[in-house]
């Protein structure tokens, strides 16, 4: 294990004791989330490096194969020491009043926002081309389920470019809106509430990660 992922290996594992009421790391499910289990052990470096910031609590259980005893901890409480390191460690990252961490954010929420943007953008310029819709002419199925994947774009060139451009043929037949609103309703409303459930997934993660 390198110095780097000891280094943050322990200070994930000295924020997991922090987060619970106690102040304590069990072995169980939360050393697991660090990578570790039964079998993948945390190496002695690592065990040594933990210990300079709590205590750690064993037990002896009975191997009923060869009727030995291993030495094994399964718990882990921080002491002050390890809460102070954290905290210097948060101030360091984060600066005066957060603000590092503030201006981190925004730079991130900046450049994922502009990103999706800029990608509605071009979804908009290929709907302008590709998925117009003629006020004179009267469309059939095929072209239902070509409106509605281009709905959103030409619903926003509707109301922010060109109030001519339509989203939404006004001369159809019945099997243009059957599957218009299918198509709709099953997939681009679904792709629309998980992006948009990613972004915000995305920015949240960004703000409560403290390695960010």
């Amino acid at each position: 294990m390198s110095a780097p992922v000891l280094k943050k290996k322990v200070e994930m594992a000295l924020r997991i004791a922090i987060s619970h009421d106690d102040g304590t790391l069990g072995y169980n499910p939360d050393m697991y989330r660090l990578g570790f289990d039964d079998i993948n052990r945390p190496s002695s470096e690592f065990n040594e490096e933990l210990k300079k910031y709590g205590t750690f609590h064993y037990f002896r259980p009975i191997d009923m194969d060869n009727y030995l005893f291993r030495d094994d901890w399964n718990s882990f409480t921080i002491n002050e020491h390890g809460r102070d390191v954290i905290k210097a460690i948060d101030r360091e990252r984060n600066g005066l009043w957060g603000l590092k961490k503030l201006f981190r954010f925004l730079r991130f929420a900046f450049w994922s926002l502009f990103v999706s943007a800029l990608g509605l953008v071009c979804f908009c310029v290929v709907a302008y081309y590709f998925a117009s819709i003629d006020y004179s002419k009267e469309y059939s199925w095929f072209m239902g389920i070509w409106h509605a994947i281009f709905v959103i774009p030409n619903f926003l060139l509707h109301h922010c470019y060109n109030s001519n451009i339509l989203y939404y043929a006004e001369t159809h037949t019945t099997a243009y809106s059957v599957f218009f609103w299918i198509v709709f309703i099953t997939s681009i409303l679904p792709s629309i509430f998980q992006y948009l459930k990613k972004l915000i997934v995305d920015l949240l993660k960004q703000w409560f990660n403290p390695f960010k």
